[in-house]
């Protein structure tokens, strides 16, 4: 495999993990309607929100980061 093969591939796969972070999150953001998140991130504090958003976004990028082989 040549350089330029190489990094086709690696920048393919990190535009997958991207958008499969962004819809992560979507679905995060539709399963839990009580919650506004741009009013989460707004906050100049740590809000229990953000931690758990935070969390959940970590957790999906290593998941994710651990199925791309």
């Amino acid at each position: 495999m040549n350089l330029i093969d190489f990094l086709l591939v690696n920048f393919c796969n990190g535009l997958l993990g991207a958008v499969l972070l962004v819809a992560g999150y979507k679905v995060f953001d539709l399963l839990t309607p009580g919650w506004d998140f741009a009013d989460v991130f707004k906050k100049n504090t740590i809000t229990n929100g953000g931690v758990v958003i935070a969390a959940f976004l970590v957790g999906l990028a290593i998941v994710i980061a651990s199925t791309a082989g």
